[in-house]
């Protein structure tokens, strides 16, 4: 009888942190322009940042609330080649979500833009 309520309580926990949405902000941002006005307008809007995640079986639903209440959601596709990558082509950029993943509990996350002029990193919030 415990047994079967221990297996049961896995099996929810499992599927809690599944379908759940999970929470992170934008805790570093890295650079590979010298722009400084730009670096700085990006910081400013970006740092800090909420962002939401849910994953489903083959996709990924990606929430961002920017700094200054902008709220843009995006349809990540699994990559077939690894299960903790997941990508977004839009029509004139493409964007690389990697996902640091224990079963799917979701440590932290990086997202990098097509061109890599620069990375967002997300912890938990």
């Amino acid at each position: 009888m415990v047994f079967r309520k221990l297996i049961l309580f896995v099996i929810l926990s499992w599927s809690f942190f599944t379908i759940q949405a999970q929470d992170f902000i934008v805790s570093d941002i890295t650079f590979k322009i010298e722009d400084k006005d730009e670096i700085l307008r990006i910081k400013k809007e970006m740092l800090g940042a909420e962002v939401k995640m849910t994953i489903y079986d083959s996709s990924l639903k990606m929430i961002l609330t920017t700094n200054l209440n902008v709220r843009e959601e995006k349809i990540f596709d699994k990559s077939p080649s690894d299960s903790n990558i997941y990508v977004y082509n839009g029509r004139s950029f493409k964007i690389t979500l990697t996902l640091n993943t224990i079963f799917n509990y979701i440590s932290s996350a990086k997202i990098n833009t097509e061109s890599e002029d620069y990375t967002f990193i997300l912890k938990r919030k």
